[in-house]
């Protein structure tokens, strides 16, 4: 080898980083290594030497043309050297001749294959070509692989070199290279400042090793303890940690060292959500609005946080600035939607759902998990509209679901046959349910529904006959393990069929209650507790029924704590339990569980006039009043009767 390459790779390497935009080259001066011509001896040959050092001469001056024809002469002068090859190669890669250039480092290998800067030409080539987008995976490894063979001997030990190839293996995405160099150099290197641990930092949370990248930040920060760069990574790395608590002592730092953004608001806001002190993320995130009004990270995050607090105003309304810029965003189309219904506006809920579902149909790609959505809220739809007594209705909008659904959806046949039943298509519920079981046999659910829908029509001694028989087909001790319907294998196990069983019972006797048939609706919802005592439903149903008709008090009041301690947050048993404390004169009672209920639905009619009953119970009438006029704005079905109320309390009805 040459000796002009041996004091010359170091240079090389510098040079490519300054080609890859990684570090500034140096600017060799006369007889130094980096110019490599002091080292160079080409014997005898002093014509080639001459023409040589002239060429380098001229690319000091700049003059790459003038330099080309010396370096050409040279190489006509001394046709074996490597160092004259490299060097043209070199050169026709400064003036962007890169068909030349690779011919020529290639030449120069031939002569000589550990020639450095032929190695780092060619890696110089390699990458470009990556960069330009041809091959970029196959050209990025042939370039690390040019420059791994450029270095050899001592110079794998020079600082500068080590910097300059972790650098390079950065910028390519090999981040364990990258780190093992760069901490190399960190090792050899310990005052080295603090620019190359922060991109060894960089290159550690590339390969999630957070712990280290953390290490090494504080590192940076004892070098440079106002680094905003080192503090927001820093930052990022707990986030990715999940450690939000560590965050925001490092958030706060930074906000005293370059005042408020709205970034920094947003990740304040960000980790005291996570960390369940959402006032103070509503403060943080209103803060970052008050800086970017239109951010829907922001809007979200502030959203969340209002709902979290129970603020279900300002959180739809926040949800709703963000549905304004972005009609389409099913995220805050299923906030929404789930909060109108918390809140007793189902219609709303549904008009939200349907967009929903609109959102997601628009995915093109089948297999994105955003499709298998959709038959679960086209079925949402369903149900509110069954609970919003739009029978008809539910069975067109449960038809045309099932018809857009990308696979079949044992939900959407299940609705299906439950707005048959409640629209008084029994018969045609009957056809449905005995066709599902033939399209999901496997499922026993839907042989419960075909005895629910026996139950429906007033079969009721074979719908039960029926149902207890499918109790019984299931193991008591697990799953079915080979137990068959019609042949075929079921998955449920015992627990889960016979709190189908119950709900079967359960929403015959809802409905026999809704058409009046008080006495039957009490036989069914006594059976289905009666399988299931922990069915929270029929527990509530049936004491609520006692409650509201003024019998069997202490049994209804029994009945309805059952299901309140299974959901203590339910706002409809809180009222149940409300309304049969009302009705054994526990107005205190009664007022406490009230409240609680209006705090949860605070939107349903039924609540407020109950809590103004109470009111009037205990005197307090310009109370009752306002509740009564309350559920008249919210639409009770009732209108007439409260409207009587309030004029027997003296004033009239209308505003």
């Amino acid at each position: 080898m040459d000796r002009l390459d041996a004091v010359g790779r170091r240079a090389a390497v510098l040079l490519l980083a300054a080609a890859l935009g990684l570090g500034a080259a140096p600017t060799p001066a006369a007889g130094t290594r980096a110019g490599g011509e002091a080292g160079f001896k080409p014997g005898n040959r002093a014509e080639a030497y001459f023409h040589y050092a002239m060429a380098k001469m001229a690319q000091r001056q700049q003059r790459f043309d003038a330099a080309l024809n010396f370096l050409k002469e040279a190489a006509e002068a001394d046709p074996g050297s490597s160092t004259i090859r490299a060097e043209l190669a070199r050169t026709y890669f400064t003036v962007r001749d890169y068909p030349a250039a690779e011919a020529e480092a290639r030449a120069a290998l031939a002569l000589d294959p550990d020639n450095s800067v032929a190695h780092t030409v060619l890696a110089q080539l390699f990458y470009s070509r990556a960069r330009r987008g041809i091959e970029p995976d196959e050209n990025r490894q042939r370039a690390m692989l040019e420059l791994e063979a450029s270095l050899t001997g001592g110079d794998r030990d020079d600082p500068e070199v080590l910097l300059t190839l972790g650098r390079f293996y950065f910028e390519a995405g090999d981040y364990t290279k990258a780190a093992s160099i760069l901490q190399r150099f960190v090792d050899t290197q310990p005052a080295a400042g603090p620019s190359p641990l922060f991109l060894l930092a960089r290159a550690y949370i590339q390969l999630e090793r957070y712990d280290s990248a953390e290490q090494t930040l504080h590192q940076v920060l004892e070098l440079a303890p106002d680094s905003l760069q080192a503090l927001e990574t820093l930052v990022n790395v707990k986030r990715l940690q999940e450690d939000y608590e560590g965050s925001l002592p490092l958030l706060r730092r930074i906000l005293a060292i370059q005042g408020g953004d709205a970034s920094i608001y947003k990740k304040l806001g960000e980790a005291s959500y996570h960390l369940g002190r959402f006032s103070e993320a509503v403060e943080m995130f209103e803060m970052a609005r008050r800086e970017e009004p239109g951010s829907p990270y922001t809007l979200y995050y502030l959203g969340l946080s209002y709902e979290r607090l129970g603020q279900f105003s300002q959180a739809r309304r926040t949800f709703n600035q963000m549905l304004e810029r972005d009609p389409e965003n099913a995220e805050v189309l299923f906030r929404l939607a789930r909060l109108e219904e918390q809140q007793g506006d189902l219609d709303t809920a549904v008009q939200h759902y349907r967009a929903l579902v609109s959102s997601l149909q628009e995915v093109e790609d089948m297999d994105d998990p955003r499709r298998r959505d959709v038959a679960t809220f086209c079925a949402r739809v369903g149900v509110l509209l069954m609970e919003l007594a739009r029978y008809g209705e539910a069975v067109k909008e449960v038809r045309g679901c099932m018809g857009s659904v990308d696979a079949p959806a044992p939900l959407l046949h299940l609705l299906l046959v439950r707005a048959l039943v409640l629209s008084g298509q029994e018969q045609r519920a009957m056809e449905e349910a005995r066709q599902a079981v033939r399209t999901f046999p496997d499922q026993i659910r839907f042989a419960v529904l075909e005895g629910e829908v026996l139950l429906q029509m007033g079969r009721d001694a074979e719908g039960e006959r029926r149902l207890r028989e499918l109790i019984q087909r299931v193991p008591a001790d697990g799953p079915s393990g080979g137990a068959s319907l019609e042949g075929e294998e079921v998955e449920e196990d015992r627990e889960e069929v016979t709190s189908l069983v119950s709900d079967a019972f359960f929403n015959a006797g809802a409905r026999a209650e809704g058409r009046g048939d008080l006495t039957r609706a009490e036989q069914l919802l006594k059976k289905a507790i009666d399988i299931n005592p922990e069915h929270a439903a029929a527990l509530n149903y049936l004491g609520y029924t006692w409650a509201d008709r003024n019998v069997n008090l202490e049994e209804a009041l029994d009945l309805i704590q059952r299901a309140v301690k299974l959901e203590p947050d339910n706002g409809a048993f809180l009222d149940s339990l409300g309304w049969v404390h009302f009705r054994l004169g526990n107005l205190d009672d009664a007022r406490r569980h009230l409240r609680r209920a209006v705090e949860i639905l605070g939107s349903d009619p039924t609540i407020q006039e109950h809590l103004g009953d109470v009111e009037a119970a205990a005197g307090n009438m310009q109370v009752a009043e306002k509740l009564w006029r309350r559920a008249l704005d919210l639409g009770a079905d009732n209108a007439s009767e409260i409207e009587g109320k309030i004029r027997r309390a003296g004033r009239p009805a209308g505003p």
